[in-house]
């Protein structure tokens, strides 16, 4: 009867301690990186879900430049260590035209900047992952990210103007573990403002239609206005 009880309680002791060699080892790390997903789930849910909410279609380029902006200011809170960038094609190079950084160093806006990769993300419908650690050597842009701490950017183009886009989106991040959670976010970005591009395109394009037609209105009016007093004279 002694030893039964002895091997129960070593049994006991034994499936004890494997349960929480189980749960320290496996279960917990799961159950974190679930509540780790659920966190950016969330948080993707609220940002999207704030861009819908305060979309509209703009009837001028400021506008449509505001918006943009503002998209900017809410991905830099989910990625505070980041650093973005929006470059402006400009007889065949970019010009930095805005930028969103987390460092203290200085960036000269309105700097103009040549790079291969630029001009095929202009051409290309997606987004493009670059590691700087793997470039060699660099140019003036290159050296730009690398004085901000970017080791990893995410590019991609917006504004489509016939056959190629007219600006171009850079994430610049320190940290590999951002570059998921970076395309996500970025993602859903790249879609929304190409899509509202679209539309206020087409906005834009009647209003200025409407208000040349006002104007030439308002010149023949005139015009009548004038006849209409040297036949009374």
């Amino acid at each position: 009867m002694t030893e039964i009880l002895v091997f129960a309680a070593i049994s006991a002791v034994v499936i004890f301690a494997f349960y929480w060699i189980v749960k320290f080892k496996y279960i917990l790390p799961l159950e974190t990186d679930l509540e780790i997903l659920k966190s950016r789930f969330n948080s993707f849910v609220l940002f999207s879900r704030d861009l819908l909410e305060n979309t509209y279609v703009p009837e001028s380029m400021e506008h449509y430049r505001d918006i943009v902006n503002y998209y900017m200011v809410k991905l830099n809170k989910i990625f505070p260590q980041s650093t973005m960038f929006i470059f402006e094609k400009n007889d065949g190079m970019w010009k930095l035209i805005n930028y969103l950084r987390s460092s203290k160093t200085e960036v000269n806006i309105m700097s103009l900047y040549k790079w291969d990769i630029f001009n095929k993300a202009a051409t290309y419908s997606d987004l493009i992952h670059i590691n700087l650690d793997t470039v060699s050597g660099g140019n003036d842009v290159i050296n730009l990210f690398r004085s901000l701490d970017c080791h990893y950017l995410i590019i991609f183009p917006f504004m489509n103007l016939e056959k190629e886009y007219k600006r171009i989106f850079v994430l610049g991040i320190e940290d590999e573990r951002y570059l998921t959670p970076g395309d996500i976010y970025l993602k859903f970005f790249f879609l929304h403002i190409n899509s509202i591009f679209k539309h206020s395109e087409k906005n834009i394009m009647l209003k200025k239609e409407n208000e040349s037609l006002h104007h030439e209105l308002n010149a023949l009016l005139k015009e009548l206005d004038a006849a209409g007093s040297r036949l009374i004279q």
